[in-house]
């Protein structure tokens, strides 16, 4: 049996190769996504502007968050569950599920509406920004959101 000798070099470059790779999937696994900024128990103080009609307040509670979304509730519909997904990156390869602020959610009121928001989060996920909110492709709100465990509707 004939064995095999890389020599000085070959196993300087056998020890550099298994350091890039676990160097790579480090980054990898340390990489983040917009769910992993919104942290399950988060609430959520916003402000909702409607196109039509007073502006209101509003508190959204993070029910599940981490990684490649989250999900919330929020009081002005009683059940309501949005869930979000963190937006695709990149425009001819795009990565899914990849973005660290820009999240698009859906939803179904208590009548089975589809709600449709969308938002950017902000400040390291303690703000939502640029937020909107349409229903049934007729009404529409603009809300911009502050962490705050503190709120109350």
């Amino acid at each position: 049996m004939k064995t095999r000798s890389f020599g000085f070099c070959g196993s300087i470059a056998l020890v550099a190769s298994l350091a890039v790779a676990l160097v790579t999937s480090a980054a990898v696994a340390a990489a983040k996504r917009c769910g992993d900024f919104v942290p399950t128990g988060s609430i959520y103080s916003c402000n909702l502007t409607p196109l039509i009609g007073a502006p209101f307040h509003e508190c959204f509670t993070v029910t599940s968050g981490g990684g490649a979304g989250f999900e919330f509730t929020a009081p002005l519909d009683e059940g309501l569950t949005v869930n979000c997904a963190c937006n695709a990156t990149g425009s001819t390869n795009p990565k899914l599920v990849a973005s660290l602020s820009a999240f698009t959610c859906d939803a179904r009121d208590f009548a089975n509406i589809p709600l449709g928001f969308s938002g950017k989060l902000a400040a390291g996920g303690k703000k939502i920004v640029g937020g909107n909110i349409i229903v049934a492709s007729v009404f529409v709100w603009a809300f911009s959101c502050n962490l705050d465990p503190g709120c109350v509707p």
